[in-house]
């Protein structure tokens, strides 16, 4: 068995903050298949919503859990120095926080990066939000070094997996020493082998804001830049005007020093609906209130704009739902929607369809409950089936028993590619670039300066 040292999102058993993020659910993901195969694991989580500040401790069977600071230098030494005493066989980047983070560090182990959908894509929702295209140049470079020192990869999906290939081709990574070597393997969000309905007597929704008889739609997580709020706007207040009973939750909101848009402009359509009182819009909540959020409703809906963060990426919502026996409904954009459409395990529409929206939920209000619950039912027993964490990770799994560098670890062997669509970025990049820059030096390393000189007709 091996010491395994995971960076990412806090584990969601020891996470103390308000409410949770896909990173965590990310982590639970890989670690507890690691540990039931026996593996010693270490796990460095950072979670920018924990309260608390300074490094937490905890402890169980084959488990160390830091929850540390939530400042990105302070999250790097305090990993730098657990990783020093503990002295891995390997290393797991889980998401974009663990996989950055994990590129930084002095080691030798093997590494494996996750990248739980595509940062290039979210780089252009954050262009797109701040009207600002620095943002991709921005995250490339951030990215950069994890695909650079990266031996395998895992993505959310097959569609994400050739997108990551194509990356990796860039930086001269497909080239004769990784010939017939496979980098990428898909790792599609899952659900727990231990899953279990958790609810409680108490009521947080019916009885108080819905009433017992109502049919509840619920909205669980934030409203970012891809969240279509006009299709779902105008798709509610139709159904809204065909089946009194139909009401809508939220538990969410706005993604602070991201989208803080979207939010807002929603509940100002909200406030002038004549269906106002039917817009319950109960912002963020505790993980706990969410689940209970699942048991008390009657449908779960996700639904995306058209652009390229939903086509390579996912949602974790969905997963949440079907965990928790709540139907779904979601627009088709991500891999696993149309997994949910082809084996009919959910409501599916059509980006900006929001007539069709409307028709899939008033039609299923209308439906019994065994019906409805039938739906979910499937959903679950498809997921048990196919889905679970450690079906998921096998490929994961193989690669901890016996952990292997990447045959082309060895940087300065590897191709320098120079895309012609790039000349002018590159030129004033290497005008600008300090003498001390990571990115210079492997260009010296593979003798492309004099190369790049001759190219751009610069002075030596």
């Amino acid at each position: 068995m091996s010491k395994v040292l995971a960076i990412g999102g806090a584990l969601p058993e020891f996470a103390a903050e308000r409410r949770l993020v896909a990173a965590s659910y990310r982590m639970e993901q890989f670690i507890k298949p690691l540990i039931q195969d026996g593996h010693d694991i270490v796990v460095c989580g950072r979670n920018i919503y924990d309260p608390r500040e300074g490094s937490h401790v905890s402890r169980k069977e084959h488990l160390v859990h830091y929850q540390l600071d939530r400042d990105e230098r302070k999250f790097h030494r305090k990993v730098q120095s657990v990783h020093d005493e503990f002295m891995p066989d390997c290393v797991i980047g889980v998401g974009r926080v663990g996989a950055i983070t994990a590129a930084k560090l002095k080691i030798k182990a093997p590494l494996w990066i996750d990248y739980f959908g595509s940062s290039m894509c979210e780089a252009q929702s954050k262009s797109y939000v701040f009207d600002d295209n620095q943002w991709a140049p921005k995250i490339w470079e951030e990215d950069e070094p994890a695909l650079e020192r990266g031996d395998v990869f895992s993505t959310c999906g097959r569609f994400q997996e050739h997108f990551l290939t194509g990356a990796l081709s860039v930086l001269g990574r497909l080239n004769k020493n990784s010939f017939g070597y496979r980098f990428v393997y898909a790792i599609p969000p899952a659900i727990s082998d231990d899953a279990v309905v958790h609810t409680s007597v108490k009521k947080l929704l019916r009885g108080s804001c819905i009433n017992e008889d109502d049919f509840a739609i619920l909205w669980c997580g934030g409203y970012n830049v891809w969240t279509d709020i006009d299709t779902l706007f105008q798709a509610l207040e139709k159904a809204f005007s065909e089946n009194d009973r139909i009401k809508f939750v939220s538990l969410g909101g706005g993604i602070e020093n991201y989208d803080e848009r979207t939010y807002p402009r929603f509940l100002r359509l909200a406030a002038r609906s004549k269906f106002r009182d039917r817009f319950k819009l109960l912002g963020w909540r505790s993980y706990a209130e969410a689940v209970q959020a699942y048991s008390e409703c009657d449908l779960g809906i996700s639904l995306d704009k058209y652009h390229y963060e939903p086509v390579y990426g996912t949602r974790t919502r969905i997963v949440e739902m079907i965990q928790h026996r709540l139907p779904a409904i979601t627009s088709l954009a991500c891999e696993l929607s149309y997994v949910l459409r082809d084996h009919d395990l959910a409501l599916t529409f059509n980006i900006g369809d929001a007539r069709t929206l409307a028709e899939e939920i008033v039609e299923f209000s209308r439906k019994s409950r065994d019906e409805r619950d039938s739906l979910a039912q499937r959903a679950y027993t498809f997921f048990r089936s196919n889905y679970t964490y450690t079906k998921t990770t096998e490929p994961l799994r193989d690669w901890a028993r016996k952990p292997v560098c990447a045959p082309d670890k060895d940087a300065s062997k590897r191709p320098v590619l120079l895309l012609r669509s790039n000349r002018e970025y590159l030129r004033r990049l290497f005008e600008e670039m300090p003498e001390d820059n990571i990115a210079l030096k492997r260009l010296v390393k593979n003798k492309a300066k004099a190369k790049l000189r001759k190219l751009f007709r610069l002075k030596p």
